[in-house]
């Protein structure tokens, strides 16, 4: 081991305790690569989930809230992970009689989510009634450095499934988008199907560039931030907590190159280029024959203790826009038809607010 991969392990050491802190702060992350970035310790740290020896450079050990921010939801083996009595641990699974943290020491990280969803709406809406969803979530994280591969770098797989009842019952809020964030994946529309949702890498370069190159979910990537925009928390109101122009950029699952700067404690820089065309249920169709381009900014901040997060983001597509001024096209001559037949009997429309009562249970195993 060299002795910049010592001291990089020794910054890790330091910065590991606060990890959790940082679960939340998207790109901002990858600062933790920084040398000697010390952060104050927290209480009840257990060791078992700290850095350990490993035949090369870990991301994990340095960084470890990317596994969580890559996952968008709690894993196993990471600083907040309690195991024992059914009724404490943070896995609904356990340790898998100590299997589970002898992988995560070798850089194996298996996480399962599964959230259910109810919803009823009783008046406005599309259409009024109940739905039920059930969405679930594999993750897959390789550490290659704790898997004594090669140094830096974070492999990421997950899966998504979505059963219950059919797309047409459960978008029905009236709203542009869905109104829930599992109803999006792994495609809007594919409401009984369980398919690879992202598959990627991400590979540190030095302590302060990195990149994450293969397929990403915009869901999670790349506009969460410290508060807001994050599926762990936030699984319902897709429409208040992701921008309503993100399906117009992009779909749920996108290929994509990105490249992370990070020249301060404080500042991270992150940007690149993404597939428009992409979907869950196929590999690489029309791959790139238009394109995304993405930049965002995350500058953190503390004022008298209280964090805080400040993110400008810069999109532009040449993806085709909707005509706002036809968004339906030109009708044909039957439909012209239609229309005129409707405006010479005119009817009484009314429009209401449609009410939901969404009842919810996420479980992580």
């Amino acid at each position: 081991m060299t002795m910049k991969t010592k001291a990089l392990l020794l910054a890790g050491t330091i910065l590991l305790p606060a990890a959790s802190a940082l679960a939340d702060g998207n790109f901002s992350n990858f600062q933790q690569l920084n040398e000697g970035e010390a952060k104050p310790a927290i209480n009840s740290f257990d060791e078992r989930w700290g850095p350990i020896d490993s035949p090369n450079l870990s991301l994990v050990n340095l960084a470890p809230a990317l596994v969580t921010f890559f996952n968008n939801a709690p894993a196993f083996g990471l600083p907040g992970t309690v195991t024992g009595d059914i009724s404490e641990r943070t896995q609904l699974t356990g340790d898998w009689g100590g299997l589970r943290t002898k992988l995560a020491q070798q850089g194996y990280f298996f996480d399962l989510y599964t959230t259910s969803s109810y919803q009823d709406v009783m008046s406005g809406g599309l259409k009024q009634g109940e739905s039920f969803v059930q969405n679930s979530q594999l993750s897959i994280n390789v550490d290659t450095g704790r898997a004594g591969l090669w140094d830096g770098g974070l492999i990421h797989l997950s899966m998504q499934s979505r059963y219950g009842d059919k797309a047409e019952d459960t978008l029905t809020g009236g709203a542009t988008v869905p109104q829930y964030t599992g109803l999006v994946q792994p495609g809007p529309f594919l409401d009984s199907d369980t398919l690879p949702s992202e598959y990627f890498i991400a590979q540190a370069l030095s302590p302060k560039v990195a990149v994450v190159v293969g397929k990403i979910s915009d869901i999670f990537i790349p506009d969460e931030t410290m508060f807001g925009d994050s599926y762990k928390y936030y699984f319902a109101n897709f429409n208040f907590n992701k921008s309503p122009m993100t399906p117009n950029f992009y779909n749920p699952t996108a290929w994509a190159a990105l490249g992370v700067y990070t020249p301060t404690h404080w500042l991270a820089l992150a940007g690149g280029v993404l597939d428009p065309n992409s979907q869950s249920d196929n590999f690489a169709d029309d791959a790139f024959d238009k394109v995304n381009l993405y930049l965002m900014a995350i500058a953190s901040y503390d004022i008298d203790g209280l964090p805080g997060q400040f993110s400008p983001a810069f999109n532009w597509s040449n993806k085709p826009k909707l005509d706002l001024s036809s968004p339906f096209g030109t009708l044909s001559p039957g439909d012209s038809s239609a229309a005129r037949l409707r405006k010479a009997c005119p009817q009484t429309i009314r429009t209401t607010v449609g009410l939901r009562s969404p009842i919810s249970r996420n479980i992580f195993m």
